[in-house]
């Protein structure tokens, strides 16, 4: 087993910790998108065994961020239609982050969506 932690001192932990970008939620990428998470094979693809390999920690702020960034730019429908494989995924990672309002919003929100997602692709097949 690879250890995918990146060394850093604690300075350097809470740099890129509470690195943020304005107007932009706090995702922790900067954690996520570094050499030793990087060089793993497949350490982006949800469900590959290098994806695996990264920490429960790694792969909570990641779907984070993949949350994040989807939703941010074209809704739950958007994240839905990109991560398809990865919507529990995502209501796990979600809980991880032990934020109950969000979680229960989180919840309604891929209820919702899910459900939404899986007639469309449904209909689309049937053209």
């Amino acid at each position: 087993m690879i250890d995918t932690r990146p060394i850093m001192t604690d300075d350097e932990f809470a740099q890129a910790a509470n690195d943020t970008n304005p107007d932009w939620w706090t995702t922790g990428e900067s954690l996520i998108h570094v050499s030793s998470v990087m060089k793993v094979n497949g350490w982006n693809s949800y469900g590959h065994p290098g994806h695996t390999a990264l920490t429960p920690a790694q792969r909570t702020l990641m779907m984070w961020a993949d949350i994040v960034g989807q939703v941010s730019n074209g809704g739950f429908i958007q994240f839905c239609d990109n991560y398809p494989n990865a919507l529990s995924l995502a209501v796990d990672a979600v809980d991880a982050l032990e934020w109950p309002e969000l979680a229960e919003r989180f919840r309604r929100a891929m209820t919702e969506q899910a459900s939404d997602h899986r007639l469309r692709q449904s209909s689309n097949r049937c053209r």
